[in-house]
């Protein structure tokens, strides 16, 4: 119940999250963007991964395989803040499409050792 009831939230806020920073990308992508946006963007994913690595465990993984691709996707997260401070919106938008990538790859690594 928890898992199915409750737990799809979280993962709806920080999507949510993320689609509001690229709306402000998309309009201004040669901008930096604004703080309110790179902490939406940057704490969107990592809601989403964070609430990933609870339904996981909520439902039976063993917890060395969720922590050993949720450890790294919550770090991982911390690049498209870097990038936020130093480069404009459409390069923080690349920075965190290659941060998705690099954290699903990681997850199907894991997965399959």
């Amino acid at each position: 119940r928890d898992t199915v009831g409750f737990l799809p939230f979280p993962l709806i806020v920080g999507v949510t999250a993320i689609s509001g920073a690229l709306a402000t990308a998309v309009h201004h992508p040669d901008e930096l963007l604004p703080p309110a946006s790179a902490v939406s963007l940057c704490g969107g994913i990592a809601v989403f991964y964070l609430t990933n690595a609870a339904v996981s465990l909520r439902l039976g993984r063993p917890r060395g395989l969720v922590l050993r691709w949720a450890i790294p996707a919550l770090l991982l997260t911390g690049i498209p803040v870097l990038a936020a401070v130093m480069l404009s919106a459409g390069w923080v938008i690349l920075a965190a499409a290659v941060t998705l990538g690099v954290i699903a790859l990681l997850g199907e690594l894991g997965h399959r050792a």
